[in-house]
């Protein structure tokens, strides 16, 4: 057995090389014998020759082997004699130590964008490292890189290489992957690699990792810290391009609790909040539009606002407003229970009080200055009504809400409605039932 492979930081090697080991039902990349790859070579040169799947392949290696018009009528037979070249050109490489991906063989031929996705072509010298005719990859390393579109997701007229430090992520998704191809080959039915309709790529990455990696398995994932990275490419034709969207560690460990969770649908609830054309956000719309909840995730700002609207509706649930704020704003778990109290107290005080003024002018606080008045209101209020306990004592007023230049306010006010419109959702509806029963008995005098 001769052990040529091993990860190497590069996404389009490793992403090649986990597609590899999925189809040959081995865990290490060492454990591939290259000189047993015939029968993969034969099976890879029939998927990638399908109509549909040469449409994946133009985007990857323009005239290549494949894709070169010249070889029209014999693409599938110049495509495997360059495969077992590469296999060849292996012991001629073993001598040096000059591949920029793996550092560990020499560069026999240096390769182009034909081979390797981005790398530019040889008539433009001036693109590489001392204007060489070619980007210095070894073999093995152009020989993993042909193994890529098994792992690749089509996202409109680019594909998403997903990459992960964790190799259960990896496996998972090489996985799946796996599944849906050999079900293409079995039925016939071939797509363009991996295409269930998606073009948006931040929305693609957040259905991948919670409705492909996550499901039926996102407890294997905690404790972990992932990221996953997601490359959305072409390389065709006169305007390759390339954009990169990280999915943090705190947002994947927030998605692998909700999706554990009994809440999962009430989370989607927040999710379509993110679409600002909301008539438009079917199956299809979901795929394609701009989802404002979604990049706010990826850009680390806050989506507090998407759990309520003006109209005193809630989205999602109480808890997970709270797995999102210990996860992903990494709030503390104390101050947390007594924002939660102090919104249970204030609801009881309004609804028991038929107090609604008071909720009104908690939603108009537009300052902290104002937002701290309105507490002061409701504390003073319930002494008048002879409420036995504080509405909060000095040193929880601090916990929450105190931090010197008073910046949290509003994120305090956002998590103090939500629980208060949650709290008093039915006895709300009543209240507005009410007051248009009373609207519609002045319009008739």
């Amino acid at each position: 057995m001769q052990n040529v492979f091993d990860f190497t930081g590069n996404p389009f090697v490793d992403g090649g090389l986990w597609g590899l080991m999925e189809w040959m039902k081995v865990k290490d990349p060492g454990e591939i014998d290259i000189h047993d790859l015939g029968s993969v070579f034969d099976e890879l040169a029939d998927l990638y020759s399908t109509e549909s799947w040469k449409k994946l392949i133009y985007y990857l290696f323009p005239n290549g082997p494949l894709t070169n018009p010249s070889y029209s009528g014999r693409h599938k037979q110049v495509y495997l004699q360059h495969l077992r070249g590469l296999v060849s050109s292996v012991n001629k490489a073993s001598g040096g130590k000059t591949c920029i991906a793996c550092g560990k063989r020499g560069v026999v031929d240096p390769v182009d964008r034909k081979d390797i996705p981005l790398t530019g072509s040889r008539t433009m010298r001036n693109f590489f490292s001392y204007a060489a005719e070619g980007a210095d990859y070894c073999p093995a390393c152009t020989l993993a890189v042909q193994f890529l579109p098994l792992v690749l997701y089509t996202c409109g007229d680019k594909v998403a290489l997903i990459s992960s430090q964790s190799k259960k992520v990896m496996r998972r998704w090489a996985h799946e992957c796996y599944s849906r191809i050999n079900t293409q080959r079995l039925t016939k039915q071939y797509t363009k690699g991996i295409d269930e309709g998606y073009s948006n790529p931040r929305n693609a990455l957040f259905h991948i990792t919670g409705d492909l990696i996550l499901a039926h398995h996102a407890e294997e994932f905690e404790g972990e810290e992932v990221t996953i990275r997601i490359y959305n490419f072409t390389n065709y034709g006169q305007s390759p391009d390339i954009e990169i969207f990280d999915l943090p560690a705190p947002v994947f460990r927030f998605l692998v609790f909700v999706k554990q969770s009994d809440d999962y649908s009430k989370w989607l609830e927040v999710v379509r909040r993110g679409f600002y054309d909301k008539g438009k956000v079917d199956s299809e719309g979901f795929k394609r539009l701009n989802n404002h909840v979604y990049n706010s995730l990826l850009e680390n700002r806050s989506i507090l606002g998407y759990f309520t609207d003006n109209e005193r509706n809630t989205y999602g649930t109480w808890n997970i407003l709270e797995l999102y704020l210990k996860e992903v704003m990494g709030m503390d778990e104390k101050r947390l229970q007594l924002i939660k109290k102090l919104g249970d107290e204030i609801a009881e005080f309004i609804r028991k009080k038929d107090h609604v003024k008071r909720l009104t002018a908690l939603e108009n606080a537009a300052n902290y200055h104002s937002f701290r008045n309105v507490l002061r209101l409701i504390a003073k209020d319930r002494l008048i009504y002879g409420e036995p306990e504080p509405l909060f004592t000095f040193d929880e007023y601090v916990e929450m809400i105190y931090t010197g230049d008073s910046a949290n306010w509003k994120e305090i006010q956002d998590l103090l409605l939500f629980r208060i419109y949650e709290k008093l959702h039915d006895w709300l509806v009543s209240l507005k039932l009410d007051n248009e029963k009373t609207d519609e008995e002045d319009e008739i005098v």
